[in-house]
C-alpha cells in the first residue's frame, strides 16, 4: 500500500543498540499507530532519521530543566529523561507537567511516576487532565496547564533553566 509518514520519538536509551523503543499511542483512525498495534512479533516497518528533527542531545547544559508536555509529546520528554536520570552523576533537577485528556489517553503514568518516586526528589512529575469525568476515581489533578500551574512547579526562566515543550 502507500507509505504512511509520522514521526515517532524514540524512547529507549542509547545502550539499546542495533534497535529502538517507540511509545505509541493507537488512535481508532490512526493509519500508522493501528497498523503497528495489529503487527505480528517478527513482522518488519521500515524507518528513516529526518535530519530536521534533531532535538538538544545530551548533555543538557542546564542545573534545572523544565518540561511542558501534552499528550503524547510526552515521549521526547521520556528519552531526555532516560538520559538524565540515567547518568549517575547528574544532579540536573527536573519537572515534567503532563497533560492529557483522560486517564485512558495519559501514556507512561506509572513509569514516570516511579521514577519520580526512586530519583530522591531529582525529578517531579506533575499529571494533570482536561477532560475526566468527574465520577472517575482519578485523584490528580485536573484542567489545562495555565500559567498558575507553571509557576507552582517550574523554576523561573532564568540562564541555568532549559524549557522544554512539546504536544
Amino acid at each position: 500500500g502507500a507509505g504512511v509518514v509520522r514521526p515517532y520519538t524514540p524512547v529507549s536509551t542509547n545502550a539499546l543498540v542495533g534497535g529502538f523503543e517507540l511509545l505509541v499511542k493507537v488512535y481508532p483512525d490512526g493509519a500508522l499507530s493501528r497498523h503497528l498495534s495489529e503487527m505480528a512479533l517478527g513482522d518488519t516497518v521500515e524507518f528513516s532519521h529526518i535530519p530536521k528533527n534533531v532535538k538538544t542531545q545530551y548533555p543538557f547544559a542546564a542545573t534545572r530543566i523544565a518540561m511542558i508536555a501534552g499528550g503524547s509529546g510526552v515521549t521526547p520528554m521520556i528519552q531526555a529523561l532516560h538520559a538524565v536520570l540515567g547518568t549517575r552523576d547528574d544532579k540536573t533537577d527536573v519537572t515534567l507537567l503532563a497533560s492529557h485528556r483522560t486517564r485512558d489517553d495519559a501514556l507512561a503514568v506509572e513509569a514516570l511516576d516511579a521514577w519520580a518516586a526512586a530519583s530522591r526528589g531529582q525529578f517531579r512529575a506533575i499529571t494533570t487532565l482536561t477532560r475526566e469525568p468527574d465520577e472517575s476515581p482519578w485523584a490528580g489533578r485536573r484542567g489545562r496547564i495555565d500559567a498558575k500551574l507553571l509557576r507552582a512547579f517550574l523554576p523561573p526562566p532564568v540562564p541555568d533553566v532549559l524549557i522544554f515543550v512539546c504536544g
